[in-house]
């Protein structure tokens, strides 16, 4: 089953990774190949006083450029989704 921000009640849906450690910021998962994408945000120190700043990823477009998150896309061997606490079968 593919689970993506689109999917019907997508609030209800959590993924976990093999140990049962929720992972956050995910934008789908594939239940049968257990591929996964998720929003990431890399920060940079932005001066000596511990203060970051979120590097973020430049998107082109027709007159100008904006910024947006960097969307990663892996396989996560024995990642799972619950719905609503519950095992999707």
């Amino acid at each position: 089953m593919l689970i993506n921000i689109d999917t019907p009640d997508i609030d209800q849906y959590l993924v976990y990774d093999c140990d049962g450690h929720l992972i956050p910021y995910v934008l789908s998962f594939d239940t049968d190949s257990e591929e996964i994408e998720i929003s990431i945000g890399v920060h940079k120190k932005e001066n000596e006083t511990n203060h970051y700043v979120l590097l973020m990823q430049t998107v082109p477009f027709e007159d100008t450029t904006t910024s947006a998150p960097i969307l990663v896309k892996f396989k996560l061997p024995g990642a799972y989704a619950l719905k609503n606490g519950k095992a999707i079968n």
